[in-house]
């Protein structure tokens, strides 16, 4: 049935079986079956695409290690907008100059790390719709999940509370958008497990406004 989705020529009335070898590569059978189920599926033997080389994965490290250097730097309290570009970049390890190789300036870098955490949130709450929906948990676990994700990210989370109100208004802008698309989710979740019938749809998104905040 798979084989019929993927490739109707491949099992139509008529044809040679699949389980003979002979015909499947006489008709290129074969082929078209391990195209259209291996092309595109990363870590099968027909993987065509190209492995991270050496010097690729020494630049994500790099680049990585900014954003961490950033995370550090604003741990004892600083906000972005006072962070140098010279001081992060001596803080990962790499020449001022270097830096450019991987942001064009301190705001491409503040907006990938609002990215970063945006991950984390969509990840976290995943892990909490699974364990409301699927497992029918009890709201303390659901938040228990989400507090030990922002215990385990804390630089991140605390990036985005303080940033929200930063100086970089790129950076602002763009936390206000993922605050938004957090605050929508909830707001469908909790219609979803009508857990507030008593309030109206304006109601729910005016509560899930003041959580997200």
């Amino acid at each position: 049935r798979t084989l019929e989705r993927i490739h109707p020529r491949c099992t139509a009335p008529g044809r040679h079986s699949l389980t003979d070898p002979g015909a499947m590569r006489q008709r290129g059978t074969v082929g078209c079956i391990r195209r259209s189920l291996f092309a595109r599926v990363p870590g099968t033997l027909l993987d065509t695409t190209p492995p991270m080389t050496p010097r690729a994965e020494q630049k994500l490290q790099t680049r990585q290690a900014l954003m961490n250097a950033a995370l550090e730097l604003m741990d004892s309290g600083r906000g972005f907008g006072s962070l140098s570009l010279r001081e992060v970049a001596r803080c990962a390890g790499i020449v001022p100059t270097g830096f450019y190789r991987h942001f064009s300036d301190m705001d491409a870098l503040g907006l990938a790390l609002v990215e970063e955490v945006g991950e984390t949130f969509r990840v976290t709450l995943r892990q909490v719709r699974h364990n409301e929906f699927v497992l029918g948990g009890l709201v303390e676990a659901s938040t228990r999940i989400f507090l030990d994700a922002v215990e385990a990210n804390h630089g991140q989370f605390l990036f985005l509370a303080r940033e929200q109100y930063g100086g970089s208004q790129p950076v602002r802008q763009t936390i206000a958008s993922l605050r938004q698309r957090i605050t929508d989710d909830l707001s469908a979740d909790l219609r979803l497990m009508n857990r507030m019938p008593q309030l109206s749809p304006e109601g729910l998104d005016l509560v899930s406004d003041l959580v997200v905040k």
